[in-house]
C-alpha cells in the first residue's frame, strides 16, 4: 500500500492568519449561542467511528460537548447538529460569511499554491496508475470554488459535478462543464473519482457518505479523502488542548483505525493511505509557548526548549514517513 511524504515546508500563518483564525472563533462562539441554542437542532448519537455506545466526555467547546472513544480512539461531538442544520448555520451566520470571506479568502493565493495544487496533482496521478479512462469527477461539499475551477481547466474530465458546495456567494461564477446540485439524488452513478476534501470531519454521519460514495461510483471508481485524524501528534500529545477542535468544523475527529475500516466494509480497497501534514509539530510548539501549563511528557518539553528547527523538521518528516501525522489522505477503488 502506498504512502507519501512531503519534504517542502508550510507554515501554519499561510493558511491559517493568527488574527483571521481568531477572529473566526470569536463569531463561532457567537454564532453558535445563536442558532443552536435550541436543543431540537442537535441529535445526540454514539461513536461514528466504530459506534460504542459508551464514549468518554472530553470537554466542552463552544457549548458542544466533545467525546472521547476508548474502543477507537476517535473524538466527536454528542450531542450535533443535523447536515441541514449546519449547512444553514454556514451560509447565514456572520461566522460563515466571514470565514467565506476573509478567513479563505484573504490565504486563496497560499491555500491555491500550497493545498490545492496537491491534491490536483495527487488526483492526477492517481487516475493515471488506477483509472486512466476517468471521465466523471464529483467532488462533495468543498469550500473552494478555485479548487473547482482549476479542476475544470483540465482536460482530462467530460463532467464535473459538485454536490452541496459551501462557497455560497460564488456558484454564480462557476462556468463550463460543472454542474452544481444541492441533492444526492440528481448524482445517479457511474463516477470514475469521487472526492471528499475536509469533509468527513464536518458531516453528521461520515459512515454514510462513504456508503453514498461507494454506491455512485462505478466499479474500479475512485474514492478520496482527506481530513483530520485523532491518531496524530496533534491530538496524542495535545489531547483536549489542541487548539483546532473547532465546533462545527470538526465534529468528527476519527482515528486512522475507525476511517480505513469504514472505507473497507463500505466496499473499497484502500490503495493508499499517508498522512502528509507538514504542521503538527509546528501546531504543538506554538500551543505550549502559549501554555507553558498545559499537560505535555516532559520529553516534549525538552525537544522543544532545547533543539533546533532542523530537529523537529526531521520530526514532521518522521510524523508522514510512518502515518503519524494528523492530517491524513486515503485512495480507495471500488470492488
Amino acid at each position: 500500500m502506498k504512502r507519501v511524504v512531503f519534504l517542502d515546508d508550510l507554515k501554519e500563518a499561510d493558511i491559517r492568519p493568527q488574527d483571521l483564525y481568531n477572529e473566526y472563533k470569536r463569531l463561532l462562539e457567537q454564532d453558535i449561542k445563536k442558532y443552536f441554542s435550541k436543543t431540537s437542532l442537535l441529535k445526540a448519537i454514539d461513536c461514528p467511528g466504530c459506534s460504542d455506545d459508551k464514549p468518554e466526555f472530553l470537554l466542552n467547546k463552544m457549548g458542544f460537548d466533545y467525546r472521547s472513544c476508548s474502543r477507537c480512539g476517535s473524538i466527536f461531538v454528542s450531542p450535533r447538529p443535523t447536515d441541514k442544520a449546519r449547512r444553514s448555520f454556514y451560509k447565514n451566520s456572520d461566522a460563515g460569511v466571514f470565514l467565506r470571506t476573509n478567513f479563505l479568502g484573504n490565504t486563496l493565493e497560499s491555500r491555491s499554491e500550497k493545498i490545492i495544487s496537491y491534491r490536483i496533482q495527487w488526483i492526477m496521478e492517481l487516475i493515471e496508475e488506477y483509472l486512466p479512462g476517468a471521465k466523471k469527477f464529483l467532488d462533495y461539499a468543498t469550500r473552494y470554488p478555485t479548487f473547482l475551477e482549476q479542476l475544470s481547466a483540465n482536460a482530462r474530465f467530460e463532467s464535473i459535478i459538485s454536490v452541496f458546495p459551501e462557497f455560497y456567494d460564488k456558484k454564480s461564477l462557476l462556468r463550463g462543464k460543472l454542474k452544481i446540485i444541492d441533492s444526492e439524488d440528481g448524482v445517479g452513478g457511474g463516477i470514475d473519482v469521487f472526492a471528499a476534501f475536509e469533509v468527513l470531519e464536518r458531516v453528521f454521519d461520515p459512515s454514510r457518505l462513504i456508503k453514498y460514495a461507494y454506491s455512485v461510483c462505478k466499479k474500479k471508481g475512485l474514492f478520496v479523502i482527506i481530513s483530520t485524524t485523532s491518531s496524530g501528534f496533534e491530538y496524542q500529545v495535545l489531547g483536549k488542548n489542541s487548539p483546532n477542535i473547532i465546533p462545527p468544523d470538526r465534529i468528527n475527529i476519527l482515528s486512522l483505525e475507525a476511517l480505513t475500516a469504514q472505507i473497507e466494509q463500505a466496499g473499497f480497497e484502500i490503495i493508499e493511505i499517508s498522512t502528509p501534514g507538514r504542521l503538527d509539530v509546528e501546531i504543538v510548539k506554538k500551543a505550549y509557548e502559549k501554555n507553558p501549563n498545559i499537560p505535555l511528557d516532559p520529553f516534549w518539553k525538552y525537544l522543544f526548549r532545547h533543539r533546533d528547527e532542523s530537529a523537529l523538521h526531521s520530526l514532521q518528516e518522521y510524523l508522514q514517513q510512518f502515518r503519524l501525522s494528523s492530517h491524513v489522505r486515503i485512495a480507495a477503488a471500488k470492488k
